[in-house]
C-alpha cells in the first residue's frame, strides 16, 4: 500500500490544521460553557446541565437564525431572482448578489453568530443559573 501525496506536507498540514481550527471553532458553545462553570465563584450548581443547557439554548437560537435568514433567502434565490431577472425588472440583480452571498457564505457567517451567542448567552444563564436550579419555596397554608 502506498500513500500517494498530492499536496505537499506543508499544504498537507495547513489544511489539517485549518480542519483541527474550524472543529474546536465549531464546539464553542460547549467548551465555554464548561471552563465558565469551572472558573466561576462561586462554582455554579449541577455544571453538567448548565453545559448542556447552555449548548443547546445557543445550537438552537443559532439552527433558528439560520433558518429564518436562509429560508426566505434561498426561496428568493430559486424562484424570484430568476422570474425578475427573466422581466428584466433592475432591482433583481442586487437581491440575487445578496441572497447568493447568504447561500455560498453562510457557513462562515454562522461561525461569528456562534461565537456572539456563546458569550451572551453563557454570561446571561450563569447570572440566573443558581436561581434556576434552587428549590421552589414551600407552599405555606394560609
Amino acid at each position: 500500500m502506498t500513500f500517494v501525496d498530492v499536496f505537499g506536507d506543508r499544504l498537507t498540514a495547513l489544511i489539517a490544521a485549518i480542519a483541527v481550527a474550524y472543529f474546536l471553532i465549531a464546539l464553542v458553545p460547549v467548551w465555554w460553557p464548561a471552563l465558565h462553570a469551572r472558573r466561576r465563584r462561586p462554582r455554579l450548581p449541577r455544571p453538567f446541565l448548565f453545559v448542556g443547557t447552555a449548548a443547546a439554548l445557543i445550537y438552537g437560537v443559532s439552527t433558528f437564525f439560520m433558518f429564518a435568514v436562509m429560508l426566505p433567502l434561498s426561496a428568493v434565490r430559486i424562484f424570484l431572482v430568476p422570474e425578475l431577472d427573466h422581466a428584466g425588472v433592475g432591482y433583481a440583480m442586487p437581491l440575487g448578489h445578496v441572497s447568493n452571498l447568504f447561500y455560498e457564505h453562510g457557513w462562515i457567517m454562522i461561525v461569528p453568530v456562534e461565537l456572539v451567542l456563546t458569550w451572551y448567552i453563557t454570561r446571561r444563564l450563569a447570572g440566573r443559573w443558581a436561581h434556576i436550579c434552587s428549590q421552589p419555596a414551600a407552599n405555606e397554608q394560609v
